[in-house]
Order: structure tokens, then C-alpha cells, then sequence
């Protein structure tokens, strides 16, 4: 019987990819353009900086230094999130008896820095190869299809794991092909049954506190420098978050102004505090998304902040100021919107905590809220 399990941190565990691509997406952004998902291949197949090198060399038609990408970024590697399954999935293992190994290809401060992060729950992170193991004595969780493929050649059993918002026709020739890791079906490797939680419903009930496995280790956000204070209108989105999610949100204009201000900003979740309308008395906890939502592909860069607080009135048109204080995570594609649910419950719920802290509570009170400013 089987007892060990090996599993790819890049592609299976951690989402350092998001990361990486928020990077790529603020580097090019700043020459006018944008991404597009030809980068997911070059992510799996390279290592964080020649990908970066790749992503934003091919987007702009000139030679990009990788290391110069992620520098830009360095400060905030301590955000990177598990992905959706992943802690379910390794205590999982665990108590079933199983030794668990996660295998990188990283090489770098970042590596050190998720170690530190995540040490409660990720496994020992160690090269591997499947030169370094038996077939017999092994299950692979890859998410590369072309490692994948060489492994389960190599006479291993392989589970190919999507990477969220890869292309399924690139793993058509991998076997044990599933799209997330909560769709496994364990008993086929005569591993006991995995019982996931009921998904979310929709419309979403956010004043009520994420329950999920992953959720004390989303707590890791990065305060900023200096917070960025925001204000304009409030103008039509795409209609997902009160349509289709049931979460009300307050698109602000992007002006000159705000504009600027964004040239700084990695795509990504920030919280903080903001207000809507004429009543400066009425500042509430806030949590902002930046960027191209990569699970809609929005054609556009947006900023979509949900306000906790219940409004008797549509807000459309009305002034809105946002103060952002900490980065929570990049944005990032999802395997299935049940997953973006998830994520979203887990932003409000970790959002709604740290908030509460002094030193962050202060800001509720800060002048930007003013009628006069």
C-alpha cells in the first residue's frame, strides 16, 4: 500500500502564480497593455523569474529582466495563499496515515518566506524527481500536465490537477485528470473518502464568518507603506456582485486622478475603510478588488469595493472615498466560482478581523473621511 503522497507546491498547494501574474500584469500595464491567459504554459513549464521574464518579454516585444518583475513585488510574497483544497487536502492525508511531501522548483527568498508562513500546515518542501522514488511506493498530485504525463510513463500514479484557468485541452493526454482538488476521488486510490463542506449559497450572507479550512491561514496581508486614499463616483460595473453574488459593490470612476494613483498599486484584494454619500459619520470596514478579476477576464482594469454595511439606498452616482491599508492577496483565476465564493467569504471574514486591530481601527476616524477634504 501506497504511504506516500507527493504534491507540487507551485501548481497544487500555493498560489504563487497569482502573485507572479499581478506582478506581470502592473509591469506591462504601465506600457499600456495587457495579458492575456498564453502566459499559463510558461508559468508551469519555467521557474518564477524566467516565467516573469517570459510573460512580460513576449507582451511587450522587448527583452524584461524577471528578477527586476518580482522585485517589485518582493514585500508582499508573505500574502501568497493557499490554494482553495489544499489545507483540506493535507490534513486529509495526515490523518490518514500517509507521509506528505511537497516538491518545488523554487529556488529563492520566496521559498523561505512560505515556509515561515504557512509552516502549520505545509508539508517538508524538498526537490524531487521521479528518479528519486519507486512507482510502487508513491501518489503524485501535479498540476503540470507535461510532468504529469512523464510521471505517469514513468510507471507512477498521477493525479493531474488544473492549474485554475488552464486550458483543459492541455491536459488531455494526462491521466486521472481532475479540475480542483476537492473533486478527487480518493477511494480510487484506496485512500479514504475526502467529505467536502456543502458550497456556498448564493446570494452570499457575509456578516456571518468564514468557516473554511484555509481561513486562519488567508490571514496573512501586507500593510502598506502608506495608505492610498481614494474618492470619486460611483459608477455602473459589470453586474456581478449584487446579480450574481448577492455581495452589493460600489465601482468607482476611474479619473486622471485615480488613475495615477494606481500606477503603484499591484492588481490585487486591499482593506480598509470608505464611505459613501454626503454622511462623513458613515465610514465603514471595506475591502477592494484592483484589477482585471481573472476569473471574468474583465476587458478593463476596475476597482469594485464592498462596503460591510447594509444600504437602504442604490449608491450609483453617489461620492465614494476609499482608504486602502493592507494587501490582502493577488488577484487571482478560481477552478470553479464556488471557489470564488469562498475566497470572497474568506476576504470579507479575515478583512472584518484584522479591521478591529488599534492600529487600523484608528483610520476609521482619518481626516480623508472630512466633508471638507
Amino acid at each position: 500500500m501506497r504511504k506516500t503522497v507527493v504534491i507540487d507546491l507551485e501548481s497544487v498547494l500555493l498560489d504563487f502564480e497569482a502573485l507572479v501574474v499581478a506582478a506581470c500584469r502592473a509591469f506591462v500595464s504601465n506600457y499600456g497593455r495587457k495579458l492575456d491567459s498564453a502566459h499559463k504554459p510558461t508559468f508551469l513549464d519555467n521557474s518564477l523569474e524566467k516565467a516573469a521574464a517570459e510573460i512580460c518579454s513576449s507582451t511587450l516585444g522587448q527583452v524584461v529582466e524577471g528578477e527586476a518583475v518580482l522585485e517589485t513585488v518582493s514585500e508582499y510574497v508573505g500574502s501568497v495563499k493557499p490554494r482553495i483544497g489544499a489545507v483540506s487536502t493535507i490534513q486529509h492525508l495526515r490523518r490518514c496515515g500517509y507521509q506528505v511531501i511537497a516538491k518545488s522548483k523554487i529556488n529563492c527568498r520566496w521559498l523561505e518566506v512560505a515556509r515561515s508562513v504557512h509552516k502549520e500546515w505545509l508539508p517538508p518542501i524538498q526537490a524531487w524527481s521521479i528518479h528519486d522514488s519507486s512507482p510502487s511506493d508513491l501518489i503524485l498530485l501535479e498540476g503540470n500536465p507535461a510532468l504529469a504525463k512523464q510521471a505517469s510513463e514513468a510507471g507512477y500514479t498521477v493525479v493531474t490537477v488544473r492549474v485554475a484557468g488552464m486550458p483543459e485541452d492541455c491536459y488531455t493526454s494526462c491521466t486521472n485528470f481532475v479540475s480542483s482538488l476537492d473533486t478527487i476521488q480518493w477511494s480510487s486510490f484506496d485512500v479514504p473518502p475526502l467529505v467536502w463542506p456543502t458550497p456556498k449559497s448564493i446570494p452570499l450572507d457575509l456578516a456571518t464568518e468564514s468557516t473554511a479550512p484555509e481561513l486562519v491561514h488567508w490571514e496573512s496581508a501586507v500593510r502598506l507603506n502608506s495608505p492610498v486614499r481614494l474618492q470619486g463616483t460611483v459608477v455602473p460595473g459589470y453586474g456581478r456582485g449584487s446579480k450574481m453574488l448577492g455581495v452589493p459593490t460600489a465601482n468607482l470612476s476611474m479619473s486622471p486622478e485615480v488613475r495615477e494613483k494606481l500606477a503603484t498599486v499591484l492588481p490585487g484584494v486591499y482593506f480598509g475603510w470608505g464611505s459613501i454619500g454626503t454622511d462623513s459619520s458613515g465610514v465603514y470596514k471595506m475591502v477592494l478588488s484592483v484589477g482585471w478579476n481573472p476569473f471574468f477576464d474583465n476587458p478593463e482594469k476596475t476597482l469594485e469595493a464592498y462596503l460591510m454595511h447594509e444600504f437602504s439606498d442604490d449608491f450609483h452616482h453617489s461620492h465614494i472615498r476609499l482608504l486602502l491599508l493592507s494587501f490582502l492577496r493577488a488577484e487571482a483565476s478560481f477552478a470553479s466560482l464556488d471557489h470564488l465564493v469562498e475566497a470572497i467569504h474568506m476576504d470579507t471574514t479575515v478583512s472584518r478581523r484584522l479591521l478591529d486591530e488599534t492600529e487600523l481601527a484608528r483610520f476609521a476616524h482619518d481626516d480623508f473621511f472630512s466633508l471638507n477634504q
